[in-house]
């Protein structure tokens, strides 16, 4: 008020604030303030404000706590209410108190004054504490995630969040619905993202300071201030402060992929020579340089830090994975008994580890998905060439071995598509009704449109020897990249079905999901919708992203080309792509172990009882599928079904052991930047990333050379 009876609006007040005799121009330009500029422009103000008044004010206008006051700050704050607070955090314990301070005199300022809501009794009108906003907001809403899917915007802005905080118990008045915005947007942006709302939740007190940003964010040592950290945040992203965040985005990370694919080879080759998964060896690798170069490479690579892989890296590799899954699945073998072996005991193990999650660890419905999803794939890389060894060490009449790999490959298949429909279920259309329906059927048209690229790739792959050119020359000499650059052609296809989409659906991107109704932070990837600049498109492009996942597509049509192809045709194809999956497997698990390897030896307690209980529900379910197929075996006579039921027990123990390996499934999906903004959109956030990786790394690095050790030992036996 006093500055209004001088000014003739807020912005020409600030305009003149840092004017004087003897430098007039300053007016003229719309440079921050800092403190000794406002305490002296106030201090001209009739009758003038304290210094003490003064200080106070600057520090309640100063938003982003940079020490520049700049004019969106001044004009919104003082158009909006202010308040200076003071945050102090305990490091012995988990909870932090967050006190306001006020005024040291009284005076006239544009807050508005209200009075204390009746129903917001023992709070003030204008703060409060983050323990009293989960308070008034769980009486309200049983989870987090459900209150903030019950504000139907992500990003949501401060209207949005203020008529949200009316529903709480007791509901929030404006100021202190404003209160609590300001303290949940870490960035200042002005916009509530998922991101922020949860892991703000997750620290236990408003406003984090510039190293729980870092922690936040995934910010390297050298940002210190919060000035940086915001300014880092803000660069990353396309439009918005939650880009793609992290130092592997931010710096050259070529020669830290090469040492860590090279420790990762040298490891494999150790453990293949002593008959030991090479996965294993390459998880291992991973987490000893974790644990040796705890701060990253700052000589050779400024800023990287092992088990971070960009973006772009990323996407390649899980091509690359979603490629070698769809073609090992020999889909023309798999018959009834097949499909039974490989799915019925991998869906025991995935229903109790989710189990586990919800009840023992006190996940969500969504992060217990997906710890299931991201942990019962078995690996059919490792498993299967055992079983066929076993297979012809002991003659044709046995067909359990085959049965189990050729049952191995489609539980990897299956673990990718589930990934890419639960990450549909966190769409665009989070908070509505038909948010669960347009996750599956937004997967299961991907899968159709692939498939449907794959089959006519495959046809044309079978005959394209019988395509000539002039006169009676070959178009194709029948050279094994031929059929492989013909496949990838194909599959390429597939992932393209993206492009035809207003919203691109990606596997990628870690914090799109935080963003998905389209808001000013778009970033590409993560199974973002994209949509319109500035808070929202429309919902036919927001369903048109959620219908349309690239990824998906490209699974079916690698699937679908496997299919066609035929017998000679495939087995080609897949030595040229495995050839080229072989270093990006490596690059994967060494990412997995050193992302995940130094939380194993915490999160050990948690996840034994967890892998017990999973081991022991996929034993129930081997049992259960060896004896649900014993009448549809290849043989049918019934000297032949006798001597099944007779091995019941010896079939149902080799297709036990022959599941205990795991190796790229996990380290694909466990390593998924798109599963962090999942999680962290689920309630999760980054303990749940962390468990989740600790449980993959556990998996891979001690599991798989366990069963490989146990089928090696006990395989023969037990078809003796």
């Amino acid at each position: 008020q006093r500055l209004l009876e001088v000014y003739d609006s807020l912005p020409h007040a600030f305009d003149e604030l840092d004017a004087s005799p003897h430098n007039l121009d300053a007016a003229l330009d719309d440079a921050p303030l800092d403190l000794h500029e406002f305490m002296a422009g106030v201090g001209m103000l009739r009758p003038p404000i304290s210094a003490v008044q003064a200080h106070f004010a600057f520090r309640g206008l100063d938003g982003n706590r940079d020490d520049q006051l700049d004019k969106d700050e001044f004009v919104r704050g003082l158009t909006l209410g202010y308040a200076t607070t003071s945050t102090t955090t305990s490091h012995t314990s988990s909870t932090a108190t967050t006190t306001t301070s006020s005024p040291p005199a009284p005076t006239t300022t544009a807050t508005s004054t209200t009075t204390t809501s009746p129903h917001a009794e023992g709070m003030s009108s204008g703060t409060l504490t983050l323990e009293e906003f989960r308070r008034c907001m769980l009486a309200a809403y049983a989870t987090p995630l459900q209150a903030f899917h019950a504000m139907e915007m992500n990003p949501a802005d401060i209207h949005t969040f203020t008529h949200f905080a009316h529903t709480f118990r007791p509901p929030l008045t404006a100021e202190q619905a404003r209160f609590a915005f300001n303290g949940l947007d870490a960035d200042g942006d002005e916009l509530l993202v998922s991101v922020e709302f949860f892991e703000v939740l997750r620290l236990g007190h408003f406003s984090p300071s510039a190293d729980e940003l870092k922690a936040m964010f995934g910010l390297r040592a050298s940002t210190t201030t919060t000035t940086s950290i915001l300014a880092t945040v803000a660069a990353s992203g396309e439009e918005g402060a939650l880009g793609k965040i992290g130092p592997a985005s931010q710096c050259s990370f070529q020669p830290g992929l090469a040492l860590a694919a090279l420790a990762a080879y040298a490891a494999r080759t150790l453990f293949v020579m002593l008959r030991l998964p090479g996965a294993c060896g390459a998880v291992l690798a991973g987490a000893a340089l974790a644990w040796l170069l705890p701060g990253g490479l700052p000589a050779l690579v400024p800023g990287w830090q092992p088990g971070q892989l960009p973006d772009a890296a990323y996407e390649l590799l899980l091509l690359l994975a979603l490629v070698s899954s769809g073609l090992g699945a020999s889909l023309p073998d798999a018959s009834a008994c097949v499909v039974t072996w490989g799915l019925l005991p991998a869906a025991f193990e995935c229903a109790a580890t989710a189990a586990y999650g919800a009840i023992a660890l006190d996940f969500g419905f969504g992060d217990s998905l997906a710890l299931g999803v991201a942990l019962f794939a078995a690996g059919d890389g490792i498993a299967a060439p055992r079983l066929r060894q076993l297979a012809a060490a002991h003659g044709d009449g046995l067909h359990a071995p085959r049965l189990a790999a050729l049952a191995a490959p489609l539980e990897g298949l299956v673990a990718f598509g589930l990934f890419g429909a639960l990450l549909g279920l966190a769409s665009p259309l989070a908070g509505s009704p038909q948010r669960a329906v347009a996750g599956f059927l937004g997967a299961g048209v991907s899968l159709a449109a692939g498939a449907a690229l794959g089959l006519i790739g495959g046809c044309l792959l079978a005959k394209r020897s019988s395509v000539c050119g002039l006169g009676s020359r070959r178009g194709y000499v029948g050279m094994a990249a031929e059929a492989a650059l013909w496949a990838a052609a194909f599959v390429l296809a597939g992932l393209g079905l993206g492009a035809l989409s207003p919203g691109r659906a990606s596997l990628s991107g870690p914090h799109a999901l935080s963003r998905a109704s389209g808001g000013t932070s778009g970033a590409s990837g993560g199974f973002d919708s994209g949509g319109a600049e500035g808070g929202g498109g429309p919902a036919g492009s927001d369903l048109a992203a959620v219908l349309v996942r690239p990824e998906l597509a490209a699974l079916g049509a690698s699937a679908a080309v496997s299919f066609a192809s035929g017998p000679a045709v495939l087995h080609a194809v897949q030595g040229v792509a495995g050839g080229v999956w072989l270093p990006g497997q490596l690059v994967l698990l060494g990412s997995l172990g050193a992302a995940g390897g130094p939380q194993v030896r915490a999160a050990l307690p948690r996840i034994l009882p967890m892998a017990a209980l999973g081991l022991a529900a996929r034993l129930v379910g081997s049992f259960v599928a060896v004896a649900a197929t014993l009448r549809c075996r290849p043989h049918s006579d019934a000297q032949n079904r006798a001597a099944d039921r007779a091995a019941l027990g010896a079939d149902t123990a080799l297709l036990f052991l022959a599941s205990l390996p795991r190796s790229a499934v996990q380290a694909a999906v466990a390593t998924a930047p798109a599963l962090r903004g999942f999680l962290g959109a689920s309630g999760g956030g980054q303990e749940a990333a962390a468990f989740v990786a600790a449980a993959a790394t556990f998996y891979v690095g001690v599991l798989s050379p366990l069963g490989v050790i146990c089928l090696d030992a006990w395989g023969p036996r037990i078809l003796r």
